[in-house]
């Protein structure tokens, strides 16, 4: 036989895919049944019952369609993509089958490329084919609707060749065919596993700790599961009633940039792939890790996520605080290294390697010295106002109940500014008597405060916490009951927080409505009195005056402000849309007597007449 030089090998290619043809079998029923099937029940439907009440039956089958390319498609590409990696994989995880195919006179790349190339055929050949089913199907039934059929078909496959080439890659590094769908399913979650575990357990020892939402965005952009649930074909944004008619004018794809970003990723794990495989030594089929340099990876990695992951569900089903959390973090890291060790041995005598856990013992311990003695400053960080260009602040309930409750805005407001780092500083000031799990005060009250800074130099800060306050230490300096009271005095903020300047931004004033009179309706001239004599009152301090303590509730006013229908995201009826509605309440205590007096004189005069009669 010629020594071969191709990067391509016709018969492993064809052998391959016939040798699989269950696989790309189960492909074909699966979506033939989901899509031309289904379409062939919709022209039956459509032939026996007609439109019916302006229901397309063929019409609507085909602009479904793009939904199939979207969460079905992503489970779809995880399962097959996996199984025909496993399949083009197979030969790897044997001895007698590796030696077989290394003993061929055909060149690394051109196996490589011959079994890949046969499992993406797999995987897309049956794609192409239920496309052109149903394409038929939409022609017969007289309702062609290409984009939604269109999103399905390269979604579907942009999908399967990321998926498939990702589990491919793990399998040049895997030894058996059993690690390679473990592997599969760790990485595809890895990321977003290690940040939600890393943050789970930093909750436990740093009072204030919040998720970074930067750390998070970024451990699910490297989760591909999640991000290509997100891509979808929205018809909503196109879909018009008239006259009883469905018309579905157009499409709008949504985070379809995903799709390219992992089709790229899907090539450069391809090549990857190749490389490995170029390199990879025959004599390791069998075991869990095929790839040398790897196997401290995959050691070290499993007493990690082991360590913090039952470490943290132990603690969390048999309690012990930080120092119960510590022990079993490093129990179960220990467990886990011994075991990880135990399969790259494939041998339990593997005790006498104790340097390697006596240096994941070490690295946990060094760990807890930093978190638990706050190394880091981290508690006690405070930014100085001066440096701080914005900040969120979420918490805060208020007295009375009405639209500014509950402190839930951004401020940029330098006087604003100082008195939420007056306020994070007091709870620094404060930590052991005011966090929750401390003594509950007879005049007491729960409240959350999560504040986000983001400073001058773009870096952001956020600190999250469950206080217990002293009420009676309202007017007592340096307690965060005093710093926040300083900060409900600040009238502009409190304005802000009802967001009366917004509504009216865009909006029109339409009605106000009194709770003492619950079937009384102010219009017109009488709702924009109503609205002046509050803000009269507003600006005199006699009313929206925000307190920690909680009082008799007062009746309300609720104002309504109608939005024009460019605000509104439903559907479009013969051209029109219904307008949207915010409402703002105001408490109105006896204090404010302009509202009040104006109130009982509407009161006194109103008539049906005041109603609009469009």
């Amino acid at each position: 036989m010629r020594s071969g030089t191709s990067f391509f090998n016709a018969t492993i290619y064809k052998k391959t895919v016939f040798r699989f043809w269950p696989l790309w079998a189960v492909i074909l029923v699966f979506w033939g049944m989901l899509l031309p099937m289904d379409g062939l029940m919709a022209i039956q439907n459509a032939a026996a019952y007609g439109d019916t009440y302006g229901y397309h039956y063929v019409a609507d089958f085909a602009g479904a369609l793009g939904e199939y390319g979207t969460q079905p498609a992503v489970f779809f590409a995880v399962v097959f993509g996996l199984l025909a990696a496993m399949a083009v994989c197979s030969h790897l995880y044997s001895a007698k089958s590796a030696n077989f195919m290394g003993a061929l006179p055909i060149k690394r790349e051109g196996l490589f490329l011959s079994h890949y190339a046969a499992g993406l055929t797999m995987l897309l050949a049956p794609n192409v084919a239920i496309f052109l089913l149903t394409l038929l199907v939409e022609v017969v039934g007289g309702a062609v609707e290409m984009v939604p059929l269109l999103f399905w078909l390269l979604s579907l496959s942009a999908m399967e060749f990321f998926f498939y080439s990702f589990a491919l890659c793990i399998g040049m590094f895997a030894g058996h065919l059993l690690a390679l769908p473990v592997y599969y399913g760790v990485f595809n979650v890895l990321a977003a596993a290690v940040v939600a575990l890393v943050d789970q357990v930093m909750s436990e020892f740093y009072i204030g700790y919040y998720s970074s939402s930067l750390g998070t965005e970024v451990a699910l952009c490297f989760t591909p599961v999640y991000m290509l649930s997100n891509v979808d074909i929205d018809r909503g944004s196109g879909l018009t009633v008239s006259d009883g008619q469905f018309l579905l004018d157009n499409y709008r794809l949504e985070n379809i940039a995903w799709l390219v970003i992992y089709a790229v990723a899907a090539v450069v794990l391809a090549a990857i792939a190749l490389l490995v495989y170029r390199r990879r030594h025959l004599e390791t089929a069998g075991d869990v890790v095929a790839v040398k340099v790897m196997r401290p990876v995959f050691k070290y990695g499993v007493a990690l996520c082991s360590g913090l992951f039952m470490g943290f569900l132990t603690t969390l089903v048999m309690g012990g605080g930080e120092v119960g959390l510590m022990i079993a973090i490093v129990i179960w890291g220990l467990v886990g290294y011994f075991v990880a060790q135990m399969f790259l041995d494939k041998s339990f005598k593997v005790f006498h390697k104790w340097k390697g856990a006596a240096a994941v013992t070490l690295v946990f311990v060094v760990m807890f010295l930093v978190v638990g003695f706050d190394l880091t400053g981290f508690e006690t960080k405070v930014p100085d106002a001066g440096q701080v260009a914005e900040v969120r602040v979420r918490g805060i309930s208020t007295h009375p109940y009405d639209s500014a409750d509950y402190l839930n805005d951004t401020f940029t407001d330098p006087a604003i500014i100082e008195k939420v780092v007056a306020i994070h500083q007091a709870v620094v000031d404060n930590l052991d008597t005011d966090l929750a799990g401390g003594v509950y005060p007879d005049n007491g009250t729960y409240e959350d405060f999560r504040v986000a800074y983001t400073l001058k130099d773009g870096s952001v800060m956020t600190r999250d916490y469950d206080l217990i306050l002293d009420l009676t230490e309202c007017d007592t300096p340096g307690t965060v009951p005093y710093a926040m009271t300083q900060l409900l005095s600040d009238r502009d903020l409190v304005w802000q927080l009802y967001g009366f300047d917004e509504a009216a931004e865009d909006g029109t004033l339409r009605w106000v409505e009194w709770s003492s009179y619950p079937d009384i309706t102010f219009y017109g001239p009488n709702a924009e009195k109503l609205l002046e004599a509050m803000k009269a009152d507003f600006a005199a301090g006699s009313i929206g005056v925000r307190s920690l303590e909680g009082y008799e509730e007062e009746s309300t006013l609720s104002f309504c402000w109608e939005y024009p229908s460019k605000y509104y995201s439903g559907i479009e009826v013969d051209g029109e849309t219904a307008p949207s509605e915010t409402w703002i309440t105001i408490a109105v205590p006896d204090t404010a007597v302009n509202t009040l007096a104006l109130l009982e004189e509407l009161v006194a005069d109103y008539t049906v007449v005041d109603v609009p009669t469009e």
